[in-house]
C-alpha cells in the first residue's frame, strides 16, 4: 500500500466556508492518491447559523456519505479509512468529537487532526472535554499558525504539531488599486460577533471624525447577530451613508471581485486563531489591518502586508487604518504558503 494514501474526512463544497474551501484545495494538492469524505448533513439545522445546501454530488476523489444522526455512517467511514494509510480530520468544532473518534479508533490507521479552531468561538458546553476525546485518539496534528500549536498542546501535551502557513482558499490573482478617494475598506464573510463588524463600524466613524474620506462595506452571511444592529449603529454614529451591509454569501467570484474594489480589508476580531481572509488579501495585494489576537499577528507582516492593530477597540483599529490609508502603496505582500506544503504535513513527508 503506498504510504501518501490518505483520507480527508472535513466539510468540502457545496458547503459553505473557508474549512470546506481549504479542504477542498488541500485535497487537490494531495493528489490522485487521496480521497474525501465529506457532510450529507453536518448540523441540526438549529445549530447552523447560515444555510446549509441540501444537494451534494460524489465526485471521483469526495464522497458525501456522513449525516450527525446516522452512526451508521460514522461505522462505514472508518471501515472505508482502513483502505487508506493515514485519515485526516478537519478539526473546528467539538460537535464532531464522537464522529471523528469513532471513525479513528474503527480504522486502525494513523490518524491526523488537521486543526483549525481547537475550540469554538463561541463558548459551548463540554467543549473541552470533547475536544480532547478527539485529540487523545490522534497520532499527531497539523496546525497553520503557531498560536492553534500551543493551544493543542494545552490540551494534548507530547502530541506533535507540524505548522505551515496558511495559502489562500482559492485562486485570486493580485490587482492594482482603484481610484481613490474614497478609500474603500472591506469587511468580508461570515458576519459572526466575535469578527468585530461593529468594531469596523465604530473605527470607521472615528476615521471620518479626523478628515479621512473612508467607506465600509460589510459583505457576508450573518450568523447570530443581524444586520439591522449595524444598520443602527451607523446611524447613531451619524455614518449611515458611508456604511453598505450586505447580509449574502460570498461566492469565490465575487469574494475576488470585491477585493479588486476595495482598498483596504479589515478584521478587527475580538477573538482568532488564524484566518483564511488575510492569505485572499495578501494574494490580491490588498493590504489587511487585524487585531493582536490569536495566531492573527502570525499571518500579517506588518509594513509588507498589512498593520496589526495596538489592540482589539475600535480607536486602536482606527489608528491602524489611518496608517494605512497614508501609505498604500507602500506595501509589498511578500508570502510563500502553498497548500503543497499543508499536504506534506498532513503526508508526514
Amino acid at each position: 500500500m503506498p504510504s501518501t494514501r490518505l483520507l480527508l474526512v472535513s466539510p468540502f463544497p457545496p458547503d459553505q466556508g473557508g474549512i470546506a474551501q481549504s479542504s477542498a484545495a488541500v485535497l487537490d494538492a494531495l493528489g490522485k492518491n487521496a480521497h474525501g469524505v465529506g457532510w450529507k448533513r453536518h448540523y441540526p439545522g438549529f445549530l447552523h447559523g447560515g444555510n446549509q445546501p441540501r444537494k451534494r454530488r460524489n465526485g471521483d476523489n469526495v464522497s458525501f456519505s456522513l449525516t450527525w444522526y446516522n452512526p451508521f455512517s460514522w461505522i462505514a467511514a472508518g471501515i472505508q479509512a482502513r483502505g487508506f494509510s493515514t485519515v485526516a480530520f478537519a478539526w473546528v468544532t467539538p460537535f464532531d468529537a464522537v464522529p471523528y473518534r469513532l471513525i479513528a479508533s474503527i480504522s486502525r490507521t494513523e490518524t491526523v487532526a488537521f486543526v483549525h479552531n481547537i475550540e469554538p468561538h463561541e463558548t459551548a458546553p463540554f467543549s473541552r472535554v470533547l475536544t480532547r476525546l478527539f485529540l487523545n485518539g490522534c497520532d499527531r496534528a497539523v496546525a497553520m499558525t503557531n498560536d492553534v500549536a500551543a493551544a493543542v498542546h494545552k490540551l494534548r501535551p507530547g502530541l506533535r504539531v507540524d505548522v505551515s502557513p496558511h495559502p489562500p482558499n482559492v485562486d485570486i490573482e493580485p490587482a492594482s488599486m482603484p481610484p481613490h478617494p474614497p478609500i474603500r475598506i472591506l469587511h468580508p464573510g461570515f458576519v459572526r460577533p466575535y469578527k468585530g463588524a461593529d468594531i469596523a463600524v465604530r473605527a470607521l466613524g472615528e476615521l471620518r471624525a479626523s478628515g479621512v474620506d473612508a467607506e465600509l462595506l460589510v459583505r457576508g452571511e450573518f450568523w447570530g447577530v443581524g444586520p439591522r444592529e449595524l444598520k443602527r449603529l451607523a446611524q447613531e454614529l451619524g455614518i449611515p451613508g458611508s456604511v453598505t451591509i450586505t447580509d449574502e454569501y460570498v461566492s469565490d467570484a465575487d469574494m475576488s471581485l470585491m477585493l479588486q474594489e476595495c482598498h483596504i480589508v479589515v478584521l478587527p476580531y475580538r477573538s482568532a486563531t488564524q484566518s483564511g481572509l488575510v492569505p485572499l488579501a495578501t494574494a490580491s495585494h490588498r493590504p489587511v489591518v487585524v487585531t493582536p489576537v490569536g495566531g492573527l499577528p502570525e499571518q500579517v507582516q506588518s509594513g509588507i502586508s498589512g498593520v496589526i492593530a495596538s489592540d482589539t477597540d475600535p480607536a486602536s483599529v482606527a489608528t491602524a487604518l489611518e496608517s494605512v490609508v497614508g501609505d498604500l502603496d507602500g506595501f509589498t505582500y511578500a508570502t510563500t504558503a502553498s497548500w503543497d506544503d499543508i499536504a506534506a504535513k498532513l503526508r508526514n513527508q
